[in-house]
């Protein structure tokens, strides 16, 4: 993983959801990127095992 730098993911969700999404957040204190950023996290470790990271570091370079 490269350190310091930092990529952009750019979705689409529907109106409803994002002001349930974004009214959870305010509720909680927590900005919708923290959350999204807890459950990226959370998703590449319960999933580490299926890929070669490794190998996606030597690509990256």
């Amino acid at each position: 993983m490269v350190v310091g730098k930092k990529a952009a993911i750019t979705f689409r969700v529907s109106p409803e959801k994002n002001a349930v999404f974004s009214a959870l957040c305010a509720l909680k204190g927590v900005t919708a990127a923290d959350v999204l950023r807890a459950r990226i996290d959370e998703f590449i470790e319960e999933n580490r095992g299926l890929l070669n990271l490794d190998a996606l570091k030597e690509v990256k370079k």
